[in-house]
């Protein structure tokens, strides 16, 4: 199954603000609740877990996040993500790409 989010966030900063802070993986984790990153095994490779709750369904995900660009110039970037389920039985990936926009 596929899911495709296309979200706009305000924010109370200018661009050049939050594009520095986009591109501090470990801090943008810290906002995303359920999300927490483990380790960072180089600048663009991370290991990390994620909770999710979909109605009465709870999974818990322990996975990578890898760095696959950052665009200073459009202030994009893109992050892919895979993980297991901590039974072992399932699986789930993540294909996400933001911009800052003034």
């Amino acid at each position: 199954m596929q899911v495709t989010l296309d979200k706009v966030f305000p924010l109370a900063c200018n661009a050049d603000v939050a594009w520095r802070l986009l591109q501090d993986i470990e801090a943008v984790a810290q906002c995303m609740p359920g999300a927490r990153i483990t380790e960072r095994v180089d600048h663009n490779n991370y290991l990390g877990t994620v909770a999710v709750r979909l109605g009465p369904a709870s999974l818990s995900f322990k996975g990578t996040i890898t760095v696959v660009s950052v665009d200073a110039d459009t202030r994009s970037l893109h992050l892919t993500g895979k993980g297991t389920d901590t039974a072992g039985t399932s699986g789930a990936s993540m294909d996400l790409v933001a911009t800052i926009r003034a």
